[in-house]
Parts: C-alpha cells; structure tokens; sequence
C-alpha cells in the first residue's frame, strides 16, 4: 500500500512546481548581483538585475532587490520606481511600503513619507512583519519629522518634540537594526542637552551601527564626520578606508563630497 504524503512534502512538491525556471534563475542572479555590489562592481550588478529582469519581469522580489540596489548607488528615484512595480505585484506588502516611504523622503517629499508612514500605523500586518521592518518605520516617520521641523514655525512645533520618541521606539522594537541605532545616535549627537541630545552615548550608538553594517555608506559617512569633527585620533584612517570601499559608488560621492575632496587632495 502507498502511504500519502505527509503535509510538509505535499507543500515542498506544491512550491518546487510552482517556481518557475525564471524564477529559479532570478533568485541565482540576485545573489550574483549582491556579490557584484558588495565588491563595488555597480555597472555589472545593475547589468545582472537588469537581465534577469527582462526575464521574470514580474518577480516580486527581483524588483525588490533592483530598488534596493538603486538605492545603494543613490539613484532614488528609480528606487522609489521599483518598489512601486513591486508594490503592484503584492499591494499590502508592509515591509516594501516602508521603504517606499524612505525613498520619499530622500527626494525630499517629506510631506508624502509622513503620510504614508501614518498610515501604516494601522496596517493589518505591521505587528506581525519582520522586526526590522517595524524598527524601519518608526525610523522613517521619525526622519520625516526631522526635516520637516527644520522647516521651522508651525512644522517645529508639531513634529519637533516626538522625533526622539520616534527613535527610541525603532531602537526598543529592534536594537540589533544598524539603521535604528544610527538613527538614534545621530540625533543624540546633533542635538542639544535639552531637546534629548547625549554626545557620548550618541556616538556610541552610532560607532556600533558602523561596525554591525560596515557595508552601509550613509551610516559610515557620517561615523566618519563626526570622528573629523571632534578630531578624534582615528579619524583619518576610517576616512582612507571609507573613501577606499565607497569611491566607486556615486550616491557616496555626492551625498559625502567633503570627504572625497579632503582625502583625494582636491
């Protein structure tokens, strides 16, 4: 007698037939394109997740790491494009509407990323999606805030006494999130005493950050200019290195230009 599979097979058989070749070979190219990126080769990732593209244009997560990796080389509003097209693939995803709203907030929309953010407080799944994603949100709502208030008068007023709030919750929901404690640490770094800034705990939140995510250019930067700014003995020697890794990269290079300029001699 043949005995009936078990559930776990039944599943395993359902999803092997469901992926297609494409699909299977989308998922072998990202992980080319990863390595292409963490090894500074831009123009042959965007080459591999462009080709791939062409191939499975519908895949969820290929348009997903094509905005992700645009947003690595700065180019955001192409990101903000590319999770839209993967929004339209799986409309309720919380994790890609968060980063969406990130992507707003780069092309200075902060009006729209403030929007969005609240209204993903009341999304079905925001209790249950990944840590990091919850930690994220409250990331961006509190950096929407940050540029806002810095529009002064009524916007200050508003937003500008829960953007550490804001913080301190990404940070509780997730401390092992780089971007959560970076954030966190900037604005104990940038603040003054009695609008929550701490300078020695700031930085140590944000030199953490640095080290979790060494692949991070945008927490390292700023690691950096803050090290250049209080000149701190070690500051020169995470520059070198920091223009070594990121000088290929043009969101680096135009978010950091100082940096570039100082260490290049020009």
């Amino acid at each position: 007698m043949i005995k009936p599979l078990g559930s776990s097979l039944i599943l395993g058989a359902m999803l092997v037939a469901l992926t297609t070749p494409a699909q299977a070979s989308s998922e072998v190219e990202r992980e080319q394109a990863m390595a292409q990126r963490h090894a500074h080769q831009y123009e042959a990732a965007e080459a591999t997740l462009q080709g791939a593209l062409k191939r499975n244009p519908g895949d969820f997560a290929l348009l997903c790491e094509i905005a992700r990796f645009k947003d690595y080389v700065g180019d955001y509003a192409d990101a903000l494009h590319y999770y839209r097209k993967a929004l339209v693939v799986t409309p309720n995803d919380f994790a890609t509407q968060v980063m969406a709203a990130h992507e707003e907030i780069m092309l200075t929309h902060y009006d729209q990323a403030l929007k969005a953010c609240e209204g993903l407080m009341g999304h079905p799944e925001r209790q249950s999606a990944p840590r990091w994603a919850q930690s994220r949100l409250f990331v961006t709502l509190g950096s929407a805030k940050a540029m806002k208030s810095m529009e002064g008068g009524w916007s200050m007023l508003r937003y500008g006494f829960s953007i550490k709030q804001d913080f301190e919750t990404a940070y509780r929901l997730d401390p092992d999130y780089p971007r959560a404690g970076f954030g966190l640490g900037m604005l104990e770094v940038k603040a003054p005493p009695f609008a929550g800034g701490n300078m020695a705990h700031g930085m140590t939140l944000v030199t953490k950050a640095a080290r979790m995510d060494p692949d991070d250019w945008t927490i390292r930067g700023n690691y950096v200019q803050i090290l250049l700014d209080s000149k701190a003995p070690e500051a020169k020697a995470q520059q070198e290195r920091w223009v070594s890794d990121f000088g290929k990269n043009p969101g680096a290079r135009k978010q950091f230009p100082k940096l570039f300029k100082v260490a290049e001699g020009n």
